[in-house]
């Protein structure tokens, strides 16, 4: 028996995992549990972590934005710091620089959206991904915007595109 379970800072994380991750590891995943942790008190997320890391049956990631952080070292020892230094340096995956990145990626160039893809999203950031979806703004919300990203969206497309979401895949066992 294996359970995966993913901490990720929000909601627009969990989309994203749950509409496009979540389908790929379920053949070889007998639970994928997604816990949102940003909105959480540290306590709260840390117990949490703390319990599930009892039992060996239990996978677990901790998924978190690179923002502004001058580098992955030193995002991942903020995270640490976060759950009280209960998650392990090689648990924490970091996206290349906002989750919003990893939506873009798989949108592929001629898309229904009319949104301009660069050839890799790695510095795209969400003040970048609302410069770039503000056309839509007048039709849509943020979320439904991201929904309907998702609903066209490139798995092999997006790993060629974002090499933190490639990193995540291999992590994850998903190459």
């Amino acid at each position: 028996m294996r359970n995966l379970y993913l901490f990720v800072e929000g909601v627009d994380d969990e989309r994203l995992i749950d509409g496009v991750v979540r389908p790929r590891v379920e053949a070889f995943i007998d639970h994928l549990t997604v816990v949102r942790y940003a909105q959480e008190t540290t306590a709260k997320s840390t117990g949490y972590l703390r319990a599930l890391k009892r039992s060996a049956d239990n996978e677990i990631f901790v998924l978190a934005d690179r923002d502004k952080a001058p580098c992955i070292t030193r995002r991942k020892e903020q995270v640490i710091e976060r759950f009280n230094q209960e998650i392990d340096f090689k648990q924490i995956i970091i996206v290349e620089t906002t989750i919003e990145a990893w939506y873009l990626a798989g949108l592929a160039t001629d898309n229904p959206l009319k949104i301009a893809i660069p050839t890799t999203t790695d510095s795209i950031d969400k003040q970048k991904f609302e410069q770039m979806t503000r056309h839509l703004r007048r039709r849509f919300t943020p979320q439904q915007i991201k929904v309907n990203i998702l609903n066209c969206w490139d798995w092999d497309l997006a790993l060629a595109r974002n090499r933190s979401l490639l990193y995540f895949a291999q992590r994850l066992g998903l190459l």
